[in-house]
């Protein structure tokens, strides 16, 4: 429930990023390559992306980090004196 909460504040926050990049007016020096519908579009695409690979790119990373950094914890568990 917690990693669900984490994850939904991370990917608020990200739209939030991207939404204030794109939305906030500027010179005509630093005008974005984008315009219009075609951010939004943008923004959809990249969101899109990150649902679909993210969950394969995450997992063997979850997987070493469970088998390198549990039996550390483990042994440290076991200095606690409760």
């Amino acid at each position: 429930m917690i990693r669900l909460l984490l994850l939904g504040i991370f990917l608020l926050f990200f739209i939030w990023l991207l939404l204030e990049l794109f939305s906030k007016r500027k010179n005509q020096q630093n005008q974005s390559f984008l315009s219009g519908t075609a951010k939004y579009f943008f923004i959809a695409l990249i969101l899109l992306a990150i649902i679909l690979f993210a969950p394969k790119l995450v997992a063997p990373l979850i997987g070493f980090v469970k088998s390198s950094f549990l039996p550390i914890l483990g042994i440290l568990r076991n200095f606690l004196p409760f």
